[in-house]
């Protein structure tokens, strides 16, 4: 008699089993980000590629709020070259300030050959998340205007 109690509870048991393992399971599908090493130094290059100054692509970025950034960047095209930072973009969503300069800009054309450092401060008030940006370059004749060229990545993280 005591067998056929103990062969009674083994369907309950076995779907008590299952559930814990299936909300386990459930856990386990959906794990946190895993947040990347900080990484706010960034470096790229201007080179001459079929008559435009092209910036390579920079490493992305990983800060924190509050962090300070510095994006250095090297002109190995023939021509001196200004360049800005520019339209901060979370995916599906408009530009955005989340750096203060908003635009890091240089303050002056980087020569051939030349290398400066850019930098600017994350925002405390900055969302977390991805955000694209455009990397933009102007020639130093008093006509020319800054010209999209790339766009790489930042995340911001808590």
């Amino acid at each position: 008699m005591a067998r056929r109690g103990w062969l009674a509870q083994l369907p309950r048991t076995i779907g008590i089993v299952s559930a814990v393992g299936f909300s386990i399971g459930l856990a386990g599908c959906h794990p946190k980000p895993v947040r990347p090493p900080l990484l706010m130094n960034a470096t790229f290059e201007l080179t001459d590629q079929g008559g435009r100054c092209v910036p390579s692509n920079p490493q992305a970025m990983h800060a924190n709020r509050g962090s300070h950034l510095v994006w250095t960047i090297r002109n190995r095209c023939s021509q001196p070259y200004y360049v800005r930072l520019d339209r901060f973009t979370p995916p599906g969503g408009n530009p955005t300030t989340i750096l203060r300069p908003g635009a890091p800009e240089t303050n002056a054309a980087i020569q051939p050959n030349g290398s400066v450092g850019l930098p600017a401060d994350v925002l405390r008030t900055a969302a977390y998340g991805k955000y694209k940006y455009e990397i933009q370059l102007k020639g130093s004749g008093t006509n020319d205007r800054f010209e999209i060229r790339l766009d790489p990545d930042i995340d911001i993280w808590p």
